[in-house]
């Protein structure tokens, strides 16, 4: 704040003095475009001009260099993805790369740029490829190692053989299959959704259905979203006698978002399953942990040069700027 004493003084200032450390004068300097970039970057070095639009009031679309301006906010927005993809892995960005003094050229950072981020995309998506396998994998794990608490070959435990044929073989709605040998079907379901998925079973079959369940004590990968997450699930198996009705228990638990999968109907069957099953886990454990490496290291390359190529975007976002005034 002035003193009284300066009030006449600085009235007689010229509007914006009192905010710089010199004297400024007034200049214009008439530039082709082809020079315009060494031009604008070289006065940006120097630091001495303050630039003042003279198409303020012209459309953006109409100005020159519009197409570099444009590029330069295509890359920034590249370069906010990686960043965004480097917190979520837990890497930091290198710094800024001013100092540098082999700083790349912008259509270096451009070619380089867009190719890591196919790159990474590709990366991901066989991570996510990966890991929808090997939850896939794990789900089937679990219904054979759960199943054989419930499944018995003709019958389901929670009631005598002579009461499950009598209610589930007497089906003649559903047509007459009807064998002496009870199907089965497995799966694992949110838990949220189980309890519907049970009434409406019991519903749809008319009570012809056995429905047993149970809770999986560790949380499996939900791939019905657009971003997988790991939720809690339940295991469930249902008994029931005909094709017909079977077909409509599936389309039920399938509108339901449950996934379904094979159940041996033998022992033999379901120890040779067993076997093949947890060798597929061991193979795609280690490929998804060989795909991880991959993507950490494509990520960690592009960490340190984040900060050289994240000042090389913006240093030409800002020239080219200055150069549509």
């Amino acid at each position: 704040i002035a003193s009284p004493s300066c009030a006449t003084a600085l009235c007689l200032a010229v509007m914006g003095d009192l905010w710089r450390s010199k004297k400024m004068s007034l200049v214009q300097l008439v530039v082709q475009n082809g020079a315009a970039h060494a031009v604008v970057s070289k006065l940006g070095e120097l630091g001495m001009m303050q630039l003042r639009d003279l198409n303020a009031g012209q459309s953006f679309f109409k100005r020159s260099f519009v197409d570099e301006v444009r590029e330069c906010d295509d890359l920034q927005r590249i370069l906010r993805s990686v960043e965004e993809q480097l917190v979520e892995a837990g890497i930091a960005p290198s710094s800024s790369g001013a100092t540098d003094p082999s700083l790349p050229s912008l259509d270096t950072v451009d070619a380089k740029l867009r190719a890591a981020e196919v790159e990474v995309e590709t990366l991901k998506a066989s991570q996510s490829l990966f890991e929808r396998n090997n939850n896939a994998l794990d789900e089937q794990s679990i219904v054979l190692e759960m199943g054989k608490k419930f499944y018995k070959t003709g019958a389901a435990p929670a009631l005598s053989e002579s009461d499950m044929a009598t209610s589930l073989l007497s089906l003649t709605e559903f047509g007459g299959q009807a064998s002496s040998m009870l199907s089965v079907l497995a799966g694992v379901i949110k838990t949220e959704s189980v309890a519907a998925l049970e009434r409406v079973v019991f519903r749809a079959t008319r009570g012809n259905a056995v429905f047993q369940q149970k809770t999986v004590k560790t949380k499996l990968l939900d791939t019905s979203g657009k971003v997988p997450e790991l939720v809690q699930k339940t295991f469930f198996m249902v008994f029931f006698s005909g094709a017909v009705l079977g077909d409509k228990v599936s389309k039920i638990a399938t509108y339901f978002g449950a996934t379904l999968y094979k159940y041996p109907s033998t022992a033999l069957d379901h120890a040779a399953m067993t076997y093949e099953v947890h060798k597929r886990k061991a193979e795609s454990a280690q490929v998804l942990e060989q795909s991880t490496a991959i993507l950490r290291g494509a990520l960690t390359s592009l960490a340190a040069a984040y900060g050289p190529w994240s000042y090389v975007v913006a240093r030409e976002k800002m020239v080219y700027d200055a150069a549509t005034f």
